[in-house]
């Protein structure tokens, strides 16, 4: 994936760099301050949990910084589902 500074020079190329590190510093406050919001669909759990059960592998792999998918796993109690978690 791109850094975060990437992904603000290219939606604000005219944004100054102080004005990108504001943004980002924000950003990362929201998230790992968990002000937002990854509810689980109606059904996972249960899925997980029976996959679980079954004996199935379950892993993540995802972008996002190991902090923030810490964050919402432990905040939903589910990260003693996945056998392994891989963040970018």
């Amino acid at each position: 994936g791109h850094s975060m500074f990437e992904v603000q020079q290219t939606i604000h190329p005219d944004c100054s760099i102080d004005e990108r590190n504001q943004f980002i510093d924000r950003y990362r406050n929201h998230f790992l301050a968990g002000k937002h919001r990854a509810d689980l669909f109606p059904g996972v759990l249960d899925a997980l949990t029976a996959l679980k059960q079954q004996g199935y592998y379950l892993a993540i792999a995802t972008s996002d910084s190991r902090a923030k998918v810490d964050n919402i796993l432990e905040k939903r109690a589910i990260k003693g589902l996945f056998d392994e978690i891989r963040c970018g």
